[in-house]
């Protein structure tokens, strides 16, 4: 008897634990930029060198400037919209 209830509890957990659904850097980078489009403002990337030390990797401008520096694109999306509660940030496949 133990083995069938051992048997149900696992597979009720992975009926209630569900997998998030992978979104790849690229498209995620395309989605914010669509939701900070509304508020005037772009995600941009930065090149090597002393902007990368300065700014990140990630960072949010407007018309008058730098908005945000060091941007987590996961956080970022987040909070804009862009990432569902059911999807999670992954590598791009290169």
């Amino acid at each position: 008897m133990a083995k069938a209830k051992t048997k149900t509890a696992k597979a009720e957990a992975k009926i209630s634990t569900p997998a998030k659904a992978p979104v790849e850097v690229d498209s995620l980078f395309i989605r914010i930029n669509s939701a900070l489009k509304k508020r005037g403002e772009q995600l941009r990337t930065t090149r090597r060198g002393r902007a990368r030390v300065e700014l990140g990797t990630y960072y949010v401008t407007n018309a008058t400037g730098v908005v945000a520096a060091h941007v987590d694109l996961e956080t970022l999306a987040r909070e804009v919209g862009a990432l569902a509660g059911w999807e999670t940030l992954v590598a791009d496949k290169k």
